[in-house]
């Protein structure tokens, strides 16, 4: 039984590693390093390997002295590419379209090319362009509050 486990428990350790790992793109310790490089006493909050504005990003909230921060990576060279603090405001955004981005990705299998959260009156909309498996690109409006799908067109112009 145990030889079992141990080998169930490595082919999962194997196969994480493998997720994190995408041809042409640098690890996330590689990534980690060059972020504690600038800030060694931040507490890393979180971090995740996304899409922003088109470039492939290792992306890392950081908690600094009591200010939040967020450090971009660019994970196809290990630079960082955006280092800022980040208002009240700015995080709560920023959580507001996570939440909105995991609703939307339940619903349809792509990888998110870009994001913005629009406040407009009666509410905010989560703006996203996609990319689908077969290559195309989709806009999609979700409304960040229930993460219903409530416009996809394809980036061409056709609705669907």
């Amino acid at each position: 039984m145990k030889p079992t486990i141990t080998v169930l428990m490595l082919t999962l350790a194997v196969s994480a590693a493998a997720a994190q790992t995408v041809p042409g793109t640098i690890t996330k310790e590689r990534a980690t390093t060059a972020v504690r490089a600038l800030h060694a006493d931040a507490r890393i909050t979180g971090s995740e390997l996304e899409t922003e504005d088109g470039q492939r990003i290792w992306s890392f909230d950081l908690k600094d002295g009591g200010k939040t921060r967020e450090v971009w990576v660019d994970a196809a060279t290990g630079a960082v590419v955006k280092d800022v603090v980040e208002s009240a405001l700015q995080e709560a955004d920023e959580k507001v379209l996570d939440r909105a981005e995991a609703a939307l990705k339940k619903d349809v299998a792509c990888e998110i090319l870009k994001s913005e959260l629009r406040h407009e009156r009666g509410g905010s909309r989560a703006s996203f362009r996609l990319k689908m498996a077969d290559g195309s690109t989709f806009d999609a409006v979700v409304d960040p509050v229930d993460g219903k799908i409530i416009g996809l067109k394809s980036a061409g112009g056709s609705r669907r």
